[in-house]
Order: C-alpha cells, then sequence, then structure tokens
C-alpha cells in the first residue's frame, strides 16, 4: 500500500534533502466506525517532507496508494464551509475570460461537480475516482468518469468528445504522483488555444502561518510557482497569470496555455523572483521552518494541558483533513479533547484517526456544552464564528491550532 520515490517528481533529481518528519499517520481522511481501531491496527504510513535540491520542488517521497486515499473519499466540496460560494465566483470568471458556447471543459478531480454545475452553455466533464462521490456528481447532472486520471485516459476522451478548450484541476494536481502522466495527459486533450487551470494550495502559506495541517499523505507536491514554471515549459505550456485565492488558507490558481500563443506573464516572472528572495530556494530556509512547527506544536499541546488542568471543557471544531496531522504529531487524544463537532453527514457518528474522537453533529454537541473549541477547519475561521455566534456571547472560546496558538475571540 506504500512505496517510496528516490527521484523528484519534477525533475529526477535524487538530490533530496528531509527537513520535516511528522511521524508515522493515518491517511488523514481514514475515519473509523466505533472501536474498529480495537479489533484492526490502523494503517500507518511515514509523513515525511523533503526538498530537491535541484528544482527546490518540496514533496513527499512515501506515496501511499491512490486507491487507498481516494476511492471511498470522505470529502464533499459542496459540503465544506463557504465552498459553493467560492466556486460560483470561479465558474463566473473562467466564462468571461475563456469560454464561449459549446466548449468542452474537463476536470481532472471535480469530486460532486460543484463547480461544473456552474458553468453555463458549455459541454462538461468530471473525472473522480472516488466511487462514492461520482454518483453524487452525476445526480447534479454533471457526466462524471469514476477512474483516475492519466494520459491514457486522456486520450481516449480526445476520441470521444474531442480537444478540451479547458482543463481544470482544483486541489488535485498535487495529490498525483506522476506529474508527468498527468501533464502530458492535459496536453493530449488541450486544444491549441486551450488553457489549462491548476489551483493548489500555496506554499508559501504553511510558511506564512505555520499551516502544517496542509501536509498529509494525499497532499503528495506543495506548490510555489518557481518549480513549476521550467517543469510545464518541457510540455510547451507556459504559466501566463496567476492569482492568489482565498480558498483552504491561501491557493494559487495558475492558468496555462501553449507557449506559442501565451508568453510568461511579467507577474509570474516576478513571483518566482520573490519566492528566491524569501528563500524558497534554500534548504535551511526549510530547516528553519520544521523547528518553528516543532515549538508550535509543543505550545499547542502545554495550552491544552493548562485548560484541561483548570477544569476547562474541550473539543474539536470540524474533522478537517488538515486538522488530522495536527492532532496526531501532537499526540492529542480524547484525554484532552472529547470529541469532534462536523456538519457533514458522512463524517458523524465515526471517529478521528489515530486520535479516536467521536465526531458529532452540531445539534448533537449542544447536549455538551464545552468552553473552548479547538479550531481545526481553522481555513474557514471567518465562515464558523458567524455560524457559532451563540457560543461566543455565551463566553465560548476558539483556540488556533497553528502559528501562536491564539484563544479568541
Amino acid at each position: 500500500m506504500i512505496a517510496k520515490n528516490t527521484r523528484c517528481r519534477l525533475c529526477g533529481s535524487t538530490e533530496l534533502a528531509l527537513f520535516l518528519d511528522l511521524g508515522d499517520q493515518p491517511p488523514a481522511n481514514r475515519y473509523c466506525k466505533k472501536d474498529e481501531w480495537l479489533r484492526q491496527p490502523e494503517p500507518m504510513y511515514p509523513l515525511r517532507v523533503y526538498f530537491c535540491n535541484d528544482c527546490n520542488l518540496v514533496q513527499l517521497l512515501d506515496i501511499v496508494s491512490k486507491e487507498e486515499i481516494f476511492s471511498h473519499y470522505l470529502f464533499l466540496s459542496s459540503g465544506a464551509g463557504n465552498t459553493p460560494v467560492h466556486f460560483k465566483e470561479y465558474a463566473k470568471d473562467l466564462q468571461e475570460k475563456f469560454l464561449a458556447p459549446g466548449d468542452f471543459v474537463v476536470e481532472i478531480g471535480g469530486n460532486d461537480g460543484v463547480l461544473l454545475a456552474e458553468l453555463k452553455d458549455v459541454k462538461t466533464l468530471n473525472v473522480e475516482p472516488a466511487k462514492n462521490i461520482a454518483p453524487v456528481a452525476r445526480a447534479r447532472g454533471i457526466e462524471t468518469i469514476a477512474d483516475f486520471w492519466t494520459a491514457d485516459l486522456a486520450r481516449t476522451i480526445k476520441k470521444e468528445y474531442g480537444p478540451a478548450k479547458v482543463i481544470l484541476g482544483n486541489n488535485s494536481i498535487p495529490h498525483i504522483d506522476d506529474q508527468i502522466d498527468v501533464t502530458t495527459g492535459v496536453k493530449e486533450l488541450l486544444a491549441d488555444d486551450g488553457i489549462y487551470v491548476v489551483q493548489a494550495h500555496y506554499l508559501g502559506y504553511i510558511f506564512d502561518t505555520l499551516g502544517y495541517g496542509d501536509i498529509y499523505h494525499e497532499h503528495l507536491s506543495y506548490f510555489a510557482i518557481r518549480p513549476l514554471i521550467d517543469f510545464y515549459k518541457k510540455f510547451g505550456l507556459n504559466i501566463f497569470d496567476y492569482q492568489f485565492v482565498p480558498w483552504q488558507g491561501v491557493s494559487i490558481r495558475m492558468f496555462m496555455g501553449p507557449a506559442s500563443r501565451y508568453p510568461q506573464g511579467q507577474n509570474v516572472t516576478a513571483l518566482a523572483e520573490e519566492e528566491i528572495q524569501r528563500g524558497y530556494a534554500q534548504l535551511k530556509t526549510y530547516q528553519d521552518l520544521a523547528q518553528k512547527i516543532e515549538r508550535s506544536k509543543n505550545k499547542l499541546v502545554s495550552t491544552l494541558h493548562d485548560l484541561k488542568s483548570s477544569g476547562a471543557r474541550i473539543a474539536a471544531y470540524g474533522a478537517a483533513a488538515k486538522g488530522m496531522p495536527i492532532l496526531n504529531y501532537a499526540g492529542i487524544t480524547n484525554s484532552l479533547i472529547d470529541f469532534c463537532v462536523d456538519d457533514l453527514p458522512e463524517k458523524q457518528g465515526l471517529s478521528t484517526p489515530l486520535s479516536h474522537l467521536p465526531i458529532v453533529s452540531r445539534e448533537e454537541a449542544r447536549q455538551y456544552p464545552v468552553d473552548y473549541f479547538l479550531l481545526l477547519a481553522w481555513n474557514f475561521k471567518d465562515f464558523i464564528l458567524e455560524k457559532e455566534k451563540e457560543f461566543v456571547a455565551g463566553g465560548g472560546k476558539f483556540i488556533m491550532p497553528i502559528g501562536d496558538i491564539e484563544v479568541f475571540p
């Protein structure tokens, strides 16, 4: 169920340096049925982060099989925070800039089709490997192939549907180990005047927030723009524009097209130079980051112990995948946290991996009042604060699990 890379997935270099080891952990989205871990051990895999000294891609080399992680997936895009609003705005931007009636749009890992459903007067196709999610997208009216994206599949799609004007990869491309194959497939399917859009967690957000919860087994690569410029050029694609968007913390949305039509954007060159200035090309920068993450983790543990010792009741808010590496790296269990509240029905009644916190609905959580919520879904902080005004008005507080471990409001 696990393989170990010895070469960088972008440039093929063997000059790879380990800088952060978060220990052995289960996959972040592998929630347990009640007492399941007592009957059989949870699968544990190394969660270690490496830096390529040649192209500077930050990446995992211990690769959990894609079938283990994605064949049954407990994340629905339309059920997370303000996600539908995000994709509505995204779709509007795509239609205004790149699409005409009748164009063909393909999304790689389109989940339940929430973005494609917002596009009007175009043909759409979703390639979604999660067998439990593909039917949800189809029920929304989105034609969906329940399979993993490969270059071979892209060729099959082209034969049946023709070339795509727009190909989208939203928080899915960094999940794929074989970046050469995925990009080969994109180039095969893309029309001569087509656009490839990749949205992904931005590496800089981890530096800015110490948000190491974004590091888990399905996130195989951590994108800055500079390593990608030369990689995509090998396929005849230029990154001609980018945007930072307030999604999953901060994500970068990169726009690519055939080099013959789209020169590299000046703002793209400027961001690459800024990344060099920030030290993203130097191993020491990442070693310093690892030390800061260790200090943040230690402060979180001491804060929770102090609150618990004072008699406070603490629960977690949001069984988000990004919260699981934090719980697991810090060794936080139900001795410190009573339960975890989450709005997604598919997660309710299960327990978090390794930490084994029971996941309950907000309605059930109100039966067991707490003083503090550890905010595991911190990327939806403002949305959650608005939703929990009554809890805050009654004196309840939240704990930010990353950075300086702020207690607010």
